[in-house]
């Protein structure tokens, strides 16, 4: 099985990927090319990080590289035991386009996407809406309860 893999930047959500990899034995799945999204700005949480980045180092760019980068190493981290091989990258553009792509790139076999309850302008329930409704592959997502009180 090959797998595209797609996240919010939430930390409820990384836990409960990590939380889902763990119900696999190891190496169960061939390849996971994991997708990140980065231009242009959405109401998720990844920004909610790279605002409060680029309010510290004044280069919004920067900080959405810098952030970018470090989602993308832990979430490899987290997938490394699931799979042969990991694949990650970030994207410019409509997150849904981005993601079909990358499973016609990848040859996935399903999409896996990781995101936190936090959704106040309700982009990211548009998004997978879109995303379940266009996806010639099976889509899993997992919309993990954010703490209480957070």
């Amino acid at each position: 099985m090959r797998l595209v893999v797609g996240w919010d930047g939430s930390g409820h959500a990384l836990a409960a990927l990590a939380g889902l990899v763990g119900l696999f034995r190891p190496r169960a799945v061939e390849h996971v090319e994991v997708v990140l999204h980065v231009w242009p700005e959405l109401d998720i949480p990844r920004w909610a990080d790279i605002e409060e980045q680029g309010f510290i180092s004044d280069d919004l760019h920067q900080a959405a590289a810098q952030v970018a980068a470090d989602e993308l190493s832990r979430l490899a981290a987290v997938l490394k035991p699931l799979a042969e091989s990991v694949a990650t990258r970030t994207a410019v553009g409509d997150v849904v386009e981005i993601l079909l792509a990358a499973v016609e790139q990848s040859r996935a076999d399903m999409i896996l996407i990781v995101a936190g309850a936090h959704d106040p302008s309700g982009q990211i329930e548009a998004i997978l809406s879109r995303l379940v409704r266009s996806s010639t592959v099976p889509t899993l997502v997992v919309r993990s309860a954010a703490a209480a009180g957070s």
